[in-house]
């Protein structure tokens, strides 16, 4: 009786939790593409199955598999030929972890024919920097020669339901280390700076003296004073 009522339980728990059980297709995601050189826009629906690790390590690089397929039969055409496919992964709830990216070469197709998305699985690479547990989900994806030279760009519009995966990563963050002096480089004594005034090396302003020296510099002026009054008693007589 007891085995009968588990195994419902655990289906529930799955349900309820919001992510896909192990092997479960992901949901359908709706896709705007924009052909980068007329501007022009197509909506289309693909069915993204993303395969996550069931944890990853700081510091370790980890792969996510992406595998996509279009739903009710609209397809990409091929502006231009000899493209690639990039993919993109979101990462959320995870410190310095956004995304992962990976690249599929396309069969050589020739330009205005029906773009094939990938019958084998797409590696996305990604390297988490901070432990934590958040969650994977379909992000954009890219036709193009490369990276930056975009013919064809894929943006989600609705990732609908049950497309986001749980991750978790496991570690120690890595802490800055602090620089510190040696103990024979300390001193416990003071060390006096002497200041000088803005244009003091081209005006001639001297530093800041100090109550000391103050009562040295008038001191020496006393006894200037002194020895220029000697010397007109002298004259005189």
């Amino acid at each position: 009786m007891r085995v009968h009522l588990l195994v419902p339980a655990v289906a529930l728990l799955a349900v309820s939790s919001g992510f896909p059980m192990s092997g479960e297709s992901a949901g359908v995601v709706t896709y705007t593409c924009t052909t980068t050189s007329t501007g022009q826009t197509q909506e289309i629906r693909v069915n993204v199955e993303l395969t996550v690790p069931p944890t990853a390590k700081v510091d370790e690089q980890m792969t996510i598999g992406w595998r996509g397929s279009y739903v009710g039969g609209g397809e990409l055409i091929a502006p231009v030929p000899r493209l690639k496919l990039y993919v993109y992964a979101g990462i959320s709830k995870i410190d310095r972890l956004t995304s992962a990216t990976g690249v599929a070469t396309l069969p050589a197709i020739a330009a205005g024919v029906p773009l094939p998305l990938p019958e084998s699985v797409v590696e996305l690479k990604t390297t988490p920097k901070q432990p934590g547990s958040g969650s994977v989900h379909p992000a954009s994806f890219n036709f193009g020669t490369s990276p930056s030279a975009r013919a064809i760009e894929c943006e989600v519009k609705d990732r609908g339901t049950g497309s986001d995966y749980p991750l978790t990563v496991e570690g120690t963050a890595p802490v800055d280390a602090e620089t510190e002096r040696p103990d024979d480089a300390r001193t416990d004594e003071p060390v006096d700076e002497v200041k000088t005034p803005v244009g003091g090396a081209d005006t001639g302003g001297g530093g800041e003296a100090g109550p000391d020296g103050r009562i040295v510099v008038l001191a020496g002026l006393v006894v200037l004073a002194g020895v220029g009054m000697g010397v007109r008693v002298g004259s005189r007589r």
